[in-house]
């Protein structure tokens, strides 16, 4: 049985990880780390350590500073659509 792309795995838990109030410092700025954590929690069911080290070490940075500066409604109008 094939492993799901890590990168789609990954967009995904980005995704999902970004909707989570909690991981949000206000309305307007997220905590990386709690992030990060929720994604390594989530790829950990079908991936490895080097596997989920070398997705987040070319993905995270970038995904993130696609989403700097968005505020929280932003994000959930985004989903919304």
């Amino acid at each position: 049985m094939t492993r799901p792309n890590i990168i789609e795995l990954f967009d995904t838990a980005f995704n999902k990880a970004i909707q989570k109030l909690e991981n949000w410092v206000s309305n307007e700025e997220m905590n990386a780390n709690f992030i990060e954590a929720d994604i390594w929690m989530d790829l950990a069911g079908e991936h490895g350590r080097p596997s989920i080290q070398e997705a987040m070490d070319t993905e995270f940075h970038e995904a993130m500073n696609e989403w700097m500066g968005t505020s929280f409604e932003e994000v959930k109008e985004h989903f919304a659509a």
